[in-house]
């Protein structure tokens, strides 16, 4: 059977294609960095964990024109090596430079933002060669002696040119520079290593790691072993939120993705999002030479090693992290209870000094809600068909009576063009006339829910606990003791209607558990206000109506109260 070689028409353009994966211009300077980093390891020393020698590397950018050159000291090429980068595309070398780990196609990511690309290098105090690719041409010129030349004794030197308009946006120092901590930092860990970010029109920054150690918390530490090889586990888990970092997978010191975002992984994962995308939890997870990442380095490729990795962190790494993670739970929780309960205190001060108020007669419960300008009652209609007929008859009479008055007084547009003008009134003089504009009064800034709801004053505490018993030991909803409105958070019905976020570190605060609260909390305050008292029951024998009636209007009461300030609530309880 006959066999046919594979045959690309238009390399160029296959190339340019595959360049299209990147969307970001920082992403794309990723590959020519990495390329310097690549070129260094042969002077990088594990046992020190530093390089033999100074190692810097620099990105320079520039709007006028708009380029970016990345020059390294590190070993260089010579025009052998230059050469096999076009025309060995896709050939992985891992002693030399813009291999991009194992796919050889990093040198070519330019193609997705400009037209452009030269290359100088050299090696040990050799000539320098330089090397230009076109991405809309399919013919390369072989490299050629330089007459700029490199300064020191090696390394490289990349300049990317003719950017197209819609990548000019990416010319930014400090998205350069995250962008390059974001992927690194596992290397920018080591010592003789300095990588810098500079603009024609600001200084030059250096990129660092980030520092772990200034999280305060827990830390998870564990090497697995497998096929010999170690897969090295270190996370943090924080006592308050980390902002701008996760957990990562990540090969030879350079990110792959958030552990989350690795849907391979995420598919076999237990905890899930509940554990690897908490904002209280950062780290990485190392896979050395294990597993080998996909071409767009944010997946592994399916192997049989991948499957045993995944299994080995569910089982060994997850469930320790997941107690973790339920500690700070409960701890986040606690506070949030804590604010909870100083905001709802205020309503339920509010709601009883009301519920007073009714008491002495001053008004009914109605009167209350109509006076209310915030009351939803005021601003909705009674529906016509719930009027009764004698309201409907007096709405006609009233409105056909308004209709005989407009036309007794109405006067045509010609005899009120020729009327003249009425005189001003008697005795007033220029100075007493009314003035036609009159400024009005500066209105007053408007307060938020909170900030009133903040100047209501009260005796009354309400506690949130993870436990209340009676005498008996049963379990109670709520209870008032002394000025402490105490509510248990352990009872079934409050977990029933208790709710959190998907990671569930974060309380919801939900109508219907507003509803609950203000439910119990009625019962127990008037229970104890008829315990408290001398006559107790006996004051209702004669009418026990007017008791469910209190109790009913003090519940609805606070229940508003909180639904009024229901989301000012929850802002405030999900402050860090």
């Amino acid at each position: 059977m006959p066999k046919l070689d594979l045959q690309i028409s238009q390399p160029a353009l296959l190339l340019n294609r595959i360049a299209q994966r990147y969307s970001r211009l920082s992403r794309i300077l990723m590959e020519y960095v990495d390329n310097s980093l690549d070129d260094a390891e042969t002077l990088f020393t594990g046992g020190t964990n530093s390089y033999g020698r100074n190692v810097k590397i620099s990105v320079g950018i520039s709007l006028d024109p708009t380029c970016v050159i990345i020059t390294d000291n590190c070993n260089g090429m010579d025009k052998k090596q230059l050469t096999r980068l076009i025309q060995n595309v896709g050939e992985s070398m891992k002693h030399s430079k813009f291999t991009n780990g194992q796919f050889g196609f990093g040198v070519h990511a330019f193609r997705a933002a400009c037209k452009t690309l030269t290359i100088f290098s050299k090696i040990n105090g050799g000539e320098t060669y330089s090397l230009q690719i076109d991405r809309d041409s399919a013919i390369f010129q072989a490299p050629e002696i330089s007459p700029i030349k490199i300064k020191g004794d090696s390394g490289s030197q990349v300049i990317l040119r003719d950017f197209d308009k819609s990548w000019t946006e990416g010319f930014k120092v400090t998205e350069i520079q995250n962008e390059i901590q974001y992927h690194f930092d596992g290397l920018l860990r080591r010592e003789n290593l300095s990588v810098t970010v500079r603009s024609a029109t600001t200084p030059s920054v250096k990129c660092g790691a980030f520092d772990y150690e200034l999280i305060e918390g827990e830390v998870l530490r564990k090497e697995i072993k497998l096929d010999n090889e170690t897969v090295r586990v270190n996370i943090w888990v924080s006592k308050i939120p980390i902002s701008n970092q996760s957990c990562y997978f990540t090969s030879q010191g350079r990110r792959i993705n958030e552990i989350y975002e690795v849907k391979s992984f995420m598919n076999m994962s237990r905890a899930r999002y509940s554990c690897w995308n908490h904002p209280h939890v950062a780290g990485f997870i190392e896979v050395g030479h294990i597993i080998e990442p996909v071409i767009t380095r944010d997946e592994f490729r399916r192997t049989k090693k991948r499957k045993l990795l995944y299994s080995a962190v569910v089982e060994q790494v997850e469930p320790e992290l997941l107690k973790l993670v339920e500690q700070v739970n409960q701890q986040r929780r606690t506070l949030e209870m804590g604010r909870l309960g100083n905001i709802l205190s205020k309503c339920f001060n509010a709601a009883v000094r009301k519920d007073n108020h009714r008491m002495e007669g001053q008004a009914t419960y109605v009167e209350q809600i109509q006076e209310d300008p915030t009351s939803r009652a005021r601003k909705r209609k009674v529906p016509e068909e719930w009027q009764n007929n004698d309201a409907k008859k007096q709405k006609e009479d009233e409105s056909k009576e308004n209709e005989n008055m407009e036309d007794t007084t109405q006067v045509s547009e010609t005899d009120a063009a020729n009327a003249a003008p009425l005189p001003p009134p008697e005795g007033l003089g220029e100075d007493d006339k009314p003035k036609e504009e009159e400024q009005k009064p500066e209105k007053k800034e408007k307060e938020n829910n909170l900030t009133k709801l903040k100047k209501v004053q009260g005796r009354f505490q309400m506690v949130f606990v993870n436990e209340l018993k009676d005498a008996e030991g049963t379990d109670q909803r709520s209870c008032l003791i002394g000025d402490d409105m105490f509510v248990n958070i352990s009872h079934p019905d409050f977990q029933e209607r208790m709710m959190t976020n998907k990671i569930g570190n974060k309380l919801m605060i939900t109508q219907r558990l507003n509803s609950y609260i203000a439910v119990v909390a009625a019962n127990s305050y008037k229970l104890a206000v008829l315990q408290r008292s001398h006559q107790g029951l006996t004051a209702y024998q004669d009418d026990h109506h007017t008791l469910f009636t209190e109790l009913m209007d003090l519940e609805c009461g606070l229940e508003r109260q909180l639904r009024k300030f229901l989301p000012s609530i929850q802002k405030e309880i999900g402050q860090e």
